[in-house]
């Protein structure tokens, strides 16, 4: 998402370690990363350009915008998680503190509600039981994972012609 400065290009999908180097990457920090789950199947045209994947927040008003169900988005987010079979599979959505979430007329609220209804059709419809977590609960199951820490690889031309490809390791998390 350029206009909000966002690219997550090929960042790992699902709850893992932090690493030490590069945002994108699986690490071995003592920190984890939960990131919001999103419709790899579609890629939608950003407002100023560049695409994004259609995802579970209620702030878009995904039907009015992009002709996109809470139940369709759902569907495929759980079904993509199947397919990965993460270690510890999450549906990870967000929410801003802006909007009335106590009103239900709010038109967030509403969203919010359909969203939550689409995950638990969705998750019922595959013989999946959604069960609610804390982010604290979702770190110790990260944690309790063996460290899958991947090299950061810098390729390509970034800095002009003839640029050299280097690898960057940082070092082991203080303790």
């Amino acid at each position: 998402m350029p206009e909000m400065r966002a690219n997550w290009t090929g960042a790992e999908p699902d709850p893992h370690r932090a690493h030490t180097c590069f945002r994108q990457l699986s690490g071995s920090l003592d920190f984890s990363e939960m990131p919001v789950s999103v419709d790899f199947s579609r890629s939608l045209k950003g407002r100023i350009g560049g695409t994004f994947h259609p995802d579970l927040r209620p702030d878009t008003d995904w039907q009015g915008q992009y002709d996109l169900s809470y139940d369709s988005i759902a569907a495929a987010i759980v079904a993509q998680i199947i397919e990965r079979q993460p270690a510890v599979p999450v549906i990870n959505l967000l929410t801003h503190n802006m909007f009335d979430y106590s009103d239900p007329a709010d038109p967030a609220c509403v969203r919010l509600r359909q969203a939550f209804d689409a995950i638990a059709a969705a998750c019922h419809a595959n013989g999946v039981e959604a069960i609610g977590a804390t982010v604290a609960h979702v770190t110790k199951a990260v944690r309790g994972l063996p460290v899958r820490a991947e090299p950061f690889v810098c390729e390509g031309n970034m800095y002009g012609k003839g640029a050299a490809v280097g690898t960057l390791a940082g070092p082991a998390p203080a303790r």
